[in-house]
C-alpha cells in the first residue's frame, strides 16, 4: 500500500512536470522566457519519470514478496486494496496498557508461574512424613506370654522432610514472578514509546493534510498563473512545485508511519487498536 501511494505521488509529479514543459514551451516560443527555462523543465521532467520508474520497480518487488508469503512464485494480482491515507483513530493509552496481560510473553510467564505455584504447593504437601503402620509379635519371658503389638513408624527428622524441594520450588516461583514483572515493565515502556510515535505521526499527517498541503496547492496555482503572466520566474514556479510535492510525500510517509505503529501495537496487545 505504501509503494502504491508513493507511485501515485510520483505519477502526480510527472504530470506536473509535463504541464510545466508545455507552459514553458509556450512562453519560450512567444519570446517571453529564455530557452534555458525550457531545457531545465525538460530535464526535470526526465528526472521525475526516472523517480516514477524507481517506485514502480519497488512496487513490483513488493507484490512478489507479498505473494511469496503464501507460497506463490508469481503474484496473481495487479494491486492491493486498502485506504492507506485514511488515518487511524486510536483509543487512549490507558486502554492499551490494560491489555498488556494478553502479550504472548506475559501469557507464557503467567503459565509458568501457575506451574511453579502448583509445584510449590505439591512440595509443601509432601513435607509431612508418611505414617506407616507396624504390626509385630512380642514374647514376654517372665510370664511366657505372647502379645500382638501395633504402632506407627514416623521417619526422622520430623520437620525436615522435603525441605530442599520446598526451597527450590519457592525460588522458582519467585524467579518466575520476577521475570513476569520485568516483561510487564518492558512491554509497558515499549507500548508507551510506540503509542507516542503513532500520535506524532498522526499529528504530522493531519497537519500536512489539513493545513500545509492545501495552502501549498493554492500557492502553486497562484504562481503558475503569475508565471504565465510574467509576474513570476520559472525558478519561483518550480520552487512552489517542489514545496507541494515534498509536503504530499511527507503526508504519505507519516500516514505509513502511523499505520506501521498500529501494527506494532496490535502485536503487543494482541487486539485491534482503532476505535469502533
Amino acid at each position: 500500500l505504501a509503494n502504491q501511494a508513493q507511485l501515485v505521488s510520483a505519477a502526480d509529479a510527472v504530470a506536473l512536470a509535463e504541464d510545466t514543459v508545455v507552459a514553458v514551451k509556450r512562453r519560450v516560443s512567444a519570446g517571453k522566457a529564455p530557452s534555458a527555462d525550457l531545457i531545465r523543465a525538460e530535464a526535470e521532467l526526465a528526472t521525475a519519470r526516472l523517480a516514477r520508474d524507481d517506485v514502480a520497480h519497488e512496487l513490483s518487488s513488493s507484490y512478489r514478496r507479498l505473494a511469496a508469503q503464501w507460497g506463490d512464485r508469481e503474484p496473481g494480482f495487479s494491486r492491493v486494496d486498502g485506504d492507506l491515507l485514511t488515518l487511524p483513530i486510536p483509543q487512549s493509552f490507558a486502554s492499551f496498557a490494560a491489555r498488556i496481560e494478553k502479550n504472548p510473553q506475559i501469557v507464557r510467564l503467567l503459565s509458568e508461574e501457575h506451574t511453579a505455584t502448583a509445584r510449590q504447593r505439591l512440595a509443601e504437601a509432601r513435607r509431612w512424613p508418611l505414617l506407616r503402620p507396624a504390626v509385630g509379635i512380642r514374647h514376654y519371658g517372665a510370664t511366657d506370654d505372647v502379645a500382638i503389638v501395633a504402632g506407627l513408624k514416623v521417619p526422622l527428622p520430623f520437620f525436615n522432610r522435603n525441605q530442599g524441594q520446598i526451597t527450590a520450588s519457592r525460588a522458582a516461583l519467585a524467579r518466575t514472578r520476577a521475570d513476569a514483572e520485568a516483561v510487564r515493565v518492558r512491554v509497558h515502556t515499549t507500548l508507551f514509546e510506540i503509542y507516542q510515535e503513532m500520535q506524532h505521526h498522526l499529528h504530522r499527517a493531519e497537519t500536512l493534510r489539513d493545513e500545509i498541503v492545501p495552502r501549498l496547492a493554492a500557492v502553486l496555482e497562484e504562481t503558475r498563473r503569475g508565471y504565465e503572466q510574467g509576474r513570476y520566474s520559472y525558478l519561483e514556479w518550480r520552487s512552489a512545485q517542489v514545496d507541494l510535492l515534498a509536503a504530499q510525500s511527507a503526508f504519505v510517509e507519516d500516514s505509513v508511519g502511523a499505520h506501521r505503529r498500529v501494527i506494532f501495537l496490535q502485536r503487543l496487545t494482541g487486539e485491534g487498536v482503532e476505535e469502533q
